[in-house]
């Protein structure tokens, strides 16, 4: 009578050992810890058919999780997460909005402040390298409201959405990175995703031209950096408020061509909102082309940053002999060259 309904069960163990040895000789192992996961999920959907044109849908998950540092420490969550929407339907486009609930536990990096082998001192208290901390598992929790649509026809696929989402103890970088090369995070109270997304497309007589647009504002209430210093509506490292992607593609038998732009806005690498530690914003422009015979012989050749672009990724902040700030990124590659040959037996 048009309800559907999916349940499932999902059960993981999960063991890793991790090392650290002498570069120069592999055999120096200088630490050996090992990390243990179980993650037991549970979780029913439902899907109601009101009339052929309102659809409502509906799930709700149960997931237990059980990490346990070295069989010396072990952490333990329980979390519910429900969602509920609805959407409307017409024969060339559809209106839906939802709202959900999500929790996730702490990852085993932000559990141990960074550190890859500690010494664990009793409770949440550790030790690693000199420093002792106290370990925070609180985990994370994301409110999520989407509203949207969609239209098409023969020439025109255009779909538009808004999110809000609204995070408790959120785990943000704050531009270092540990002596593995992990970024480093802390939590902060309160914090904001929300914005607007966009894509479309136009094809007529073999072209095809097409547009992703994102627009986020992104937000922390209050940040408290390493000296105690307060941030107040603070924007996130390495969050641009603006991403697009446009591109051009023409499709004649057996041959394609196109191209493609991507523009990143600029962000910050730490965050306090220091406009000296910023990532430039960058545009990249992409080609390809290609051949597909009859489905069994396909070649293509990418090109990447066409116009060699000089562009930077972020990576966070150092400090100098003095005792500055500075900025440090990952540098992107300039031109560069793919080829992709597929054969079919």
């Amino acid at each position: 009578n048009g309800l559907l309904l999916n349940s499932g069960l999902n059960y993981n163990y999960y063991r890793r050992e991790h090392t650290l040895a002498d570069n120069d000789s592999v055999d120096d192992i200088w630490y050996k810890n090992f990390g243990y996961k179980q993650d037991a999920i549970g979780y029913v959907k439902a899907n109601y058919t009101v009339d052929k044109y309102v659809n409502i849908f509906a799930d709700v998950q149960y997931r237990y999780v059980n990490f346990s540092y070295d069989k010396k420490k072990t952490y333990q969550w329980h979390f519910v997460n429900p969602k509920l929407g609805i959407k409307y339907l017409r024969r060339n486009w559809n209106v839906y909005t939802s709202g959900a609930m999500t929790q996730r536990e702490v990852t085993r990096t932000d559990l141990l402040n960074g550190y890859d082998d500690v010494t664990h001192l009793g409770g949440n208290s550790f030790e690693a390298f000199g420093d002792t901390f106290q370990s925070n598992s609180l985990p994370e929790r994301v409110y999520d409201l989407e509203v949207g649509g969609g239209w098409k026809n023969k020439h025109w696929n255009l779909n538009l959405n808004y999110y809000m989402m609204y995070f408790n103890n959120e785990r943000v970088a704050y531009g270092e990175i540990n002596y593995i090369g992990l970024s480093l995070k802390k939590p902060v109270d309160r914090s904001i995703r929300t914005g607007v997304e966009f894509d479309g497309s136009y094809n007529i007589s073999g072209f095809t031209i097409g547009s992703s647009l994102t627009y986020s504002y992104n937000r922390i209430f209050k940040y408290i950096d390493n000296d105690g210093v307060i941030y107040r509506n603070v924007e996130p490292y390495a969050s641009p408020m603006i991403l697009m992607n446009n591109y051009i593609q023409y499709d004649h038998k057996f041959f394609y061509i196109g191209f493609n732009g991507n523009y990143v806005y600029r962000s910050y690498l730490d965050n306090t909102q220091n406009e000296d530690l910023i990532t430039p914003a960058n545009y990249i422009v992409n080609g390809y082309l290609g051949f597909n015979i009859e489905q069994a012989f396909t070649i293509r050749l990418n090109v990447n940053n066409i116009m060699g672009t000089e562009y930077y990724t972020p990576a966070g902040v150092s400090e100098n002999p003095s005792g500055m700030k500075e900025p440090t990124y990952y540098v992107g590659a300039l031109r560069n060259f793919l080829v992709t040959i597929k054969a079919n037996f």
